[in-house]
């Protein structure tokens, strides 16, 4: 007699989870800035990459968003996407 089990079910990807975390600690950071221009950014996290979105009113405001999630855990390299706004 042949018996079939169903194997456990696996738990969450850990890479996605990872990903999740490490997305979740920058959009906080970006929520809790002190300047106000750069809290409205969105970033998400893809293999040591860490992607920012959104739109600033002016470059330095592109470059302190970049600054301040720079030494988020595992991130390698930042994607800067910000547009700043005429």
């Amino acid at each position: 007699m042949i018996q079939t089990t169903t194997p456990p079910s696996s738990p969450p990807e850990l890479p996605s989870l990872i990903s999740f975390d490490v997305a979740l600690k920058a959009n906080e950071l970006f929520r809790t800035c002190p300047y106000s221009s750069i809290r409205n950014v969105q970033c998400r996290f893809h293999e040591g990459v860490l992607i920012l979105n959104g739109e600033v009113p002016s470059f330095h405001m592109k470059q302190t968003a970049q600054e301040l999630v720079r030494n988020v855990l595992r991130v390698e390299q930042i994607d800067n996407r910000l547009t700043v706004a005429r």
